[in-house]
C-alpha cells in the first residue's frame, strides 16, 4: 500500500478542483486551492505515473479539508514531481505535465486488476503461418507475463498504418475496434511493415493516419502504446538477391515484382521514432534479434515461426516488465 497525501483548501462549483500550488515531497504530494473542501461532497480520486498510462483508483480519507489517498499500485509511482497526476470525479485534474484526462466517475475502474495488453498491428501480430495459436506471439507473451496481466491479440493481416488504399487501414477493421473495447493499459502495436511497399508507401500521411491510431489507443483513460520503432527483418529475396542489405534467405525465391521494401523502410522506421518521441511510447526493436535468422520464419522469408515469436514475446515481455516492475515474473 502506498499513501499520497493531498491538502485541498478550494474546490470550484461542483466541477472539479483549480490547484493554486502543487508540491512533492517524501511521497506527500500537496495541492492549495482557495477553499475547504466538505467531506460529505468528497469526489473519487484516482492516481497514476503519467510515464505508465494506468490509473490507480485511491482510497479517500477525509479531515479537515485535506484528504489522504491510498492506493494499490501496479505500476510504482516514482517520487518525482513531473511524472505524479491525479484526477478525480468532479472534473479533469492532471498534476506535473500539460495531459488532459476525462473524469472519472466513482465504480468505473476496479480498484485492483489484471494489467490488460493489447498486442494490435499486422499479419505478424495475427500470428500468420502459425497453425496453433497457443503459439503465435501474443499468447507466448500471456504465458511470460503471467496471471497478474491480460494479453489480447488484434492482428490483421496485410493491413497499414496509412489509408493509402481503401480497407487496408487497420483503423477500419474490426480488429482495431475490439482493441479499443479491450479497454487496455498498454497496446503493442508492430505496425508499419506494410507500408513499405511500392504499391502501399504514403509518405506524406502515414505519419498522420498512424498518429490518429496512437490517440485512439491513449484514449481517455490514458493508455500506454508501444511501438516497434525497428521493425522485424524481411528475408525476402527477388531472384536471390538480398531484400535488403545483410538479409537474405537463399532457400526462398521473391519472384514477384520488386517491393521496393528495401528502399523506404529506414523512412518508415524513422517516421516511428519520431511518433514514439512525440507521444513518449515505450519502443521496440524487433530487428536485431531476428535479423540473423531466416530460418525462424514460417518459410516466406517474413513472418516468423512459432521460435520466432518467442523471440517478440520474450522482448516484448522485457519490455512490459520495465513498465510494471512490481508484478511477479511467471
Amino acid at each position: 500500500m502506498k499513501t499520497l497525501f493531498i491538502m485541498l483548501t478550494a474546490m470550484t462549483a461542483a466541477h472539479g478542483f483549480t490547484a493554486t500550488e502543487t508540491t512533492i515531497a517524501d511521497g506527500t504530494l500537496t495541492i492549495k486551492t482557495p477553499d475547504a473542501v466538505p467531506a460529505e461532497n468528497a469526489p473519487a480520486f484516482e492516481v497514476a505515473d503519467k510515464r505508465y498510462g494506468r490509473f490507480i483508483p485511491a482510497q479517500a480519507s477525509w479531515q479537515d479539508g485535506s484528504v489522504t489517498l491510498t492506493y494499490e499500485s501496479h505500476a510504482p509511482l516514482k517520487e518525482q514531481q513531473e511524472n505524479i497526476v491525479w484526477r478525480c470525479s468532479d472534473g479533469t485534474k492532471s498534476y506535473g505535465g500539460d495531459i488532459t484526462f476525462r473524469a472519472v466517475q466513482p465504480g468505473q475502474y476496479p480498484a485492483v486488476g489484471k494489467i490488460k495488453v493489447a498486442c494490435v498491428g499486422d499479419s505478424i501480430t495475427f500470428g500468420m503461418g502459425i497453425r496453433m495459436a497457443e503459439n503465435k506471439y501474443p499468447e507466448q507473451l500471456q504465458r511470460m507475463l503471467g496471471d497478474a496481466f491480460q494479453v489480447g491479440r488484434f492482428g490483421n493481416s496485410a493491413k497499414t498504418a496509412s489509408r493509402v488504399k481503401p480497407g487496408v487501414w487497420y483503423g477500419l477493421q474490426k480488429e482495431h475496434r475490439d482493441a479499443l473495447d479491450f479497454r487496455a493499459d498498454l497496446y503493442v502495436s508492430n505496425l508499419g511493415i506494410n507500408d513499405v511497399n511500392r504499391g502501399t508507401w504514403n509518405p506524406e500521411n502515414v505519419q498522420a493516419d498512424y498518429a490518429e491510431l496512437i490517440h485512439a489507443w491513449r484514449g481517455p483513460q490514458g493508455a500506454t502504446v508501444m511501438m516497434w520503432t525497428r521493425l522485424a527483418p524481411d528475408f525476402r529475396s527477388h531472384e536471390r538477391e538480398a531484400g535488403f542489405p545483410g538479409n537474405v534467405n537463399p532457400a526462398y525465391d521473391f519472384r514477384l515484382s520488386e517491393m521496393e521494401t528495401s528502399t523506404h523502410r529506414p523512412a518508415m522506421e524513422a517516421i516511428c521514432a519520431r511518433l514514439a518521441k512525440q507521444f513518449q511510447c515505450p519502443t521496440l526493436d524487433m530487428y536485431t534479434p531476428l535479423k540473423d535468422h531466416p530460418e525462424l520464419t514460417v518459410g516466406d522469408g517474413l513472418h516468423p515461426n512459432r521460435d520466432g515469436a518467442k523471440i517478440i514475446a520474450t522482448e516484448t515481455a522485457k519490455a512490459i516488465r520495465n513498465l510494471w516492475p512490481e508484478q511477479p515474473a511467471k
